[in-house]
């Protein structure tokens, strides 16, 4: 697997499972649109699981692992690696990411690991069941990275501030639209009697479900709400949908792995999450033309939405339903909020900052 016996510079990229969350999304972009000229890819899934199993190409041998739960991988993690001796690690999640940093002493020396960073530790981590710990083990194992891609750059200055992580081992790469799959959107028509909203991500305490349910059930003007995405709370949310009287108005349409079908007939996406890193819901909706409604949060949200350009980050609920009522969206230019995604997140343009990096991470061990 090496890239003296190919020519290329070969890339082991792995990840825990194939559901359509937004790492997920964004691995299944690279492992498609990689130079092949450039770069062997061989992708190791640890759980033979969701719905992005179909995006994989046929030209990128798979390897499937079938561990429930990722830190029971590592030993199988490590002799693979031995056995291959790829010139690059990719990986991606908090706890992946983790565990590989743990295990670089005992890997091999030449091999390049590069973690694609998807939270701001800071605050994922106060959602462990014993954060202190993950604290100290992101402190003390997060430098032996060769290089951390970043989302957005409160990720990146939380890496370095807050868990000591060198500036020159990070670089900032946004996450990817691919825009040659993108349908027409509706707004190209003629307006819809009903507010079209929607909601994309998974079901999950941050995403901050319960409060987008909670200030719909105020709205007092005719409105319909899909919710795109699966999770653990979607019993809980579906009995609150029916608490609140809203039944006939929440669709839940579950995991897709291609919202966009539906992105593009909505007027305005609603965005609940207490904190993000760099939200692929967001710039999809950008790149539909759809606005985003949000409440102010922690992460990177802040860095996508333009008050007034291509949505809001309001202070609260009640400033979120005048919005509303007002169709305030409306006014805004899609055309102009569908550019400027293009020119920030288009994939081509994302894949080559990433070829840039990795092949920068190969060339530093050489």
């Amino acid at each position: 697997m090496t890239s003296q016996h190919t020519n290329r510079v070969s890339i082991l990229v792995i990840i825990p499972s194939l559901h359509t969350g937004g790492s997920e999304r964004v691995i299944m972009h690279l492992v498609r649109n990689l130079d092949r000229t450039k770069f062997a890819i061989t992708l190791l899934v640890l759980k033979k699981e969701g719905v992005l199993q179909h995006m994989i190409p046929d030209d990128i041998e798979t390897i499937y692992f079938n561990f429930a739960r990722t830190s029971r991988a590592i030993f199988s993690i490590i002799k693979l690696i031995w056995s291959r001796r790829p010139d690059i690690v990719l990986s991606t999640l908090g706890h992946l990411n983790l565990l590989v940093a743990s295990s670089i002493p005992v890997m091999p020396s030449k091999t390049a690991y590069v973690a694609r960073e998807s939270n701001i530790i800071s605050i994922r981590n106060k959602d462990e069941r014993y954060p202190k710990l993950f604290n100290f083990l992101f402190k003390t194992v997060y430098n032996r990275f060769t290089k951390v891609i970043c989302q957005s750059e409160v990720m990146q200055n939380d890496l370095v501030d807050n868990f000591g992580v060198k500036y020159k081992k990070t670089v900032l790469i946004n996450n990817p639209v691919d825009f040659s799959i993108l349908p027409v959107p509706s707004w190209a028509f003629a307006p819809h009697e009903k507010m079209q909203l929607i909601s994309v991500g998974q079901l999950r305490p941050e995403k901050g479900y319960p409060r987008i349910l909670r200030m719909l059930s105020e709205l007092d003007v005719p409105f319909e709400y899909k919710i795109i995405g699966g999770g653990a709370m979607e019993a809980d949310l579906r009995a609150m949908v029916e608490e609140l009287g809203l039944t006939d108005k929440v669709t839940f349409l579950g995991s897709l792995p291609n919202p966009f079908s539906h992105l593009v007939q909505a007027d305005c996406m609603l965005l609940g999450s207490y904190y993000e890193g760099f939200p692929n819901a967001v710039i999809e909706a950008h790149a539909c033309g759809v606005p985003v409604l949000a409440w102010r949060s922690s992460g990177g949200t802040a860095e996508i939405i333009r008050d007034g350009v291509n949505g809001w980050m309001a202070s609260g609920t009640e400033q979120l339903l005048q919005l509303l009522r007002e169709r305030a969206f409306a006014k805004l230019d899609k055309q102009s909020i569908v550019d400027s995604a293009r020119s920030r997140y288009d994939l081509p343009h994302i894949i080559r900052q990433y070829e840039k990096e990795l092949l920068a991470a190969y060339q530093s061990k050489q």
